[in-house]
């Protein structure tokens, strides 16, 4: 044990402690208070964020966090896009339910032989196909149901055709917003540990708390990430 003078009323004191014994004051540096992030200026936060960023290139959570911005925007935008493809096939297919409606119609006032009210189909037996619509028993021949069926077939196909368009562009979307979803919580784990990484070095080179605002399931990442591999 040695002895030094007091800086501040000149008598000796050991060098084992940090107070003057005599006048009670410091006789080193009285060690600093950490500082609490949340009071800090604007000025002062962007600044530290800006060293943070300039010496820790690989942890910038402003590149990160744009990047989120623009995987939040693909994933609502093909969400917006298959709401209207829905909508648009929806009012498609009931468009097309009324040109087949029309044509339907249409051949019907055009072709084959109507009779009023209902008749057995006895009644007309080698002489055709028998239809009814309504309070109408029409007798097609056989080239009127061949060209009926052919309506019939071209309509399935259509709607078939219609169909298959949806389901493709459908799983295309769905596809496009899983996988850009998956990307979006791949990153967002990224900006939890790079806040981490970030409050580990306020606290070991600026004396400088900093606790994030984060949801009560961030909160539990962000206890859980393990930071002893990455350097500072």
């Amino acid at each position: 044990m040695a002895l030094i003078v007091c800086p501040h009323c000149g008598k000796q004191v050991s060098d084992t402690v940090e107070r003057c014994i005599h006048c009670g004051e410091f006789i080193k540096e009285k060690p600093s208070e950490p500082k609490n992030y949340a009071d800090l200026s604007m000025a002062e936060k962007d600044d530290l964020d800006s060293e943070f960023e300039r010496k820790h290139s690989e942890y910038s959570m402003h590149r990160v966090a744009k990047k989120q911005v623009i995987l939040c925007v693909i994933m609502y935008v093909s969400l917006v896009i298959l709401v209207a493809l829905l909508i648009f096939y929806i009012c498609k297919h009931q468009s097309q339910l009324k040109e087949n409606e029309r044509i339907e119609i249409e051949f019907y006032e055009t072709h084959g032989m109507h009779f009023q009210g209902y008749h057995d189909v006895e009644e007309f037996t080698n002489m055709g196909w028998v239809m009814y619509r309504g309070d109408e028993t029409i007798l097609l021949s056989e080239e009127e149901m061949s060209e009926y069926q052919s309506i019939l077939a071209n309509q399935n196909e259509e709607n078939i055709s219609l169909a298959i368009q949806f389901a493709i562009f459908s799983v295309i979307l769905l596809a496009c917003f899983i996988v850009v979803r998956c990307r979006y919580s791949a990153n967002h784990k990224k900006i939890i540990l790079y806040k981490k990484l970030y409050k580990s070095w306020l606290f070991e080179y600026k004396q400088i708390i900093y606790q994030p605002i984060l949801s009560q399931k961030d909160n539990k990442r962000f206890d859980t990430f393990d930071i002893s591999n990455y350097k500072l």
